[in-house]
């Protein structure tokens, strides 16, 4: 019943996948900082209650998607207790993004968010066993470089420390204190990347949108508590006022998100989701040119690059394939019976 019931969902190829998250990482991004800047920093709604819609809103998704299919499966009683780790180690990751977009701009956090990939990586290895060859390795080593050289004027900052003469601007301490809490954030949620990937994987026959659910359910139960928790500590008693059109297109934009990078760790990997992420600099770049520099151009061919060769092996046997379907299709419209004769009489040639 579970194997009849994930042929509903669709199998996202790694292209695809890249391309989608990439597009939606981007969009993300912008919203969320856009409704950062046009309050000044300060937002007239709470984060913690724009967070919990977002739950709301991806379960309710998940659980008209899981209605949709005509076999239904479920994760086992002790594997819906444990999405309960991603669950809440993703609640504190959704609202410290905000905090940190007071302190960094959309184009720095996309680049400096990259780190999540290394992050991931050593923890795939380290909790789920996974191994990457030593190419793969390399191209994570110039994905590091490239998240360097794109911001090398800022980022000396976090590595020094705050006694050089680099610190003595209220623009760099506040760098610095972003830079550290988007160290912290991308550890996090990388460890949550992980566990959910194995959950999802290590139940392939159970459908990605009622694994979804249970997922999101908990989201939702731990955002409760995180909204009610703040809701105390705030004047107003309505955790919703100051709703506005920018808050609910970062609702719609994240719910979207969740459900196709989902989709991405159980169909495809981690780390395609995580170079979608890294691709979404170029995106976020357009749209912020105050942000781009030399070096920021430079650090961005260095993803790029750094992208091609983690998947040289995929790209080298995708191209093959397509070289392969265009020669035969050539081959065949402009073979007619004579050279088809010709080919046979010199198979039999060979034969003789």
């Amino acid at each position: 019943a579970g194997a009849g019931a994930t042929s509903a969902v669709p199998q996202l190829a790694p292209p695809v996948a890249i391309a989608i998250c990439t597009f939606l990482a981007a969009i993300k991004s912008l919203l969320q900082a856009q409704a950062v800047l046009r309050a000044s920093g300060i937002l007239a709604y709470s984060t913690f209650s724009l967070i919990f819609v977002v739950e709301v809103a991806k379960l309710l998704l998940s659980l008209g998607l899981a209605a949709s299919l005509e076999q239904r499966s479920w994760p086992t009683r002790r594997e819906q207790l444990l999405y309960a780790i991603p669950g809440a180690l993703y609640t504190f990751d959704n609202n410290l993004v905000f905090i940190i977009l007071r302190y960094l701009d959309a184009a720095s956090l996309a680049v400096l968010w990259n780190v999540k990939i290394v992050f991931t990586a050593l923890g795939l290895r380290l909790l789920v066993g996974r191994r990457l060859l030593a190419s793969q390795w390399l191209a994570l080593g110039v994905l590091t470089l490239g998240v360097t050289v794109s911001h090398v004027d800022r980022l000396w900052v976090v590595v020094y420390g705050c006694s050089t003469d680099a610190c003595s601007t209220p623009r760099d301490m506040t760098y610095a204190i972003g830079a550290a809490m988007t160290l912290v954030a991308t550890a996090v949620v990388s460890i949550a990347n992980v566990v959910e990937e194995k959950l999802l994987k290590d139940r392939l026959e159970t459908p990605l949108y009622c694994q979804n659910v249970v997922l999101y359910a908990w989201g939702v139960f731990f955002n409760v508590a995180s909204m009610l928790i703040d809701a105390r500590s705030q004047e107003n008693v309505n955790p919703f006022k100051g709703f506005d059109g920018w808050a609910f297109s970062v609702i719609a934009t994240q719910a979207i998100s969740g459900i196709v990078i989902s989709a991405t760790f159980k169909h495809v990997s981690n780390i395609a989701a995580l170079y979608a992420h890294a691709m979404s600099m170029i995106i976020i770049a357009v749209f912020t040119p105050s942000t781009t520099n030399v070096p920021f151009v430079l650090g961005m061919a260095l993803v790029v690059s750094s992208l091609f060769g983690f998947y040289h092996l995929e790209l080298r046997a995708a191209l093959r394939a397509l070289l392969e379907r265009s020669s035969g299709s050539v081959s065949s419209a402009f073979t007619g019976p004579k050279r088809r004769g010709r080919a046979y009489t010199q198979a039999e040639h060979e034969e003789k």
